[in-house]
């Protein structure tokens, strides 16, 4: 997994630093690093418990952005397993139900369905950057 953006000197590229990509819609360094305030929040939340799918949902209810955050996703590449929850402008996605898809199947050449999902519920929200509930 990587992040690639366009600038005005051409193509840019950060990978994972110590198993983590964290991405967001602000700003990145010139060396990659994503600078906005949501995700220098969420990386240093994420390294309290790095490769723990279970806090890294929690340390998405404390990131999102207010009005706009239509779906939340942790994605392991290793196993290709997705992480996603849905919300919409009133239901900030990263505080709703979250459902584990196995995508293993469809990245090996597998049929798409069946599609093998498990319902992880409401992760416990950890307190919003902004400091509002």
């Amino acid at each position: 997994a990587c992040v690639v953006w366009r600038t005005p000197t051409g193509v840019r590229r950060a990978d994972p630093v110590a198993g983590l990509l964290v991405a967001d819609n602000g700003a990145r360094s010139d060396d990659g690093k994503a600078c906005g305030e949501r995700a220098c929040r969420l990386a240093e939340l994420a390294q309290q418990q790095p490769a723990e799918f279970t806090w890294l949902r929690r340390c998405m209810t404390a990131t999102y952005l207010a009005s706009l955050n239509a779906q939340a996703m942790c994605f392991e590449p290793s196993t290709r397993r997705c992480e996603l929850a849905i919300g919409g402008a009133l239901r900030p996605a990263s505080r709703q139900r979250w459902t584990a898809i196995d995508l293993a199947p469809l990245f090996t050449g597998g049929a798409p369905l069946p599609v093998l999902a498990q319902d992880l519920g409401r992760p416990e929200p950890l307190a919003h950057y902004t400091g509002e509930p």
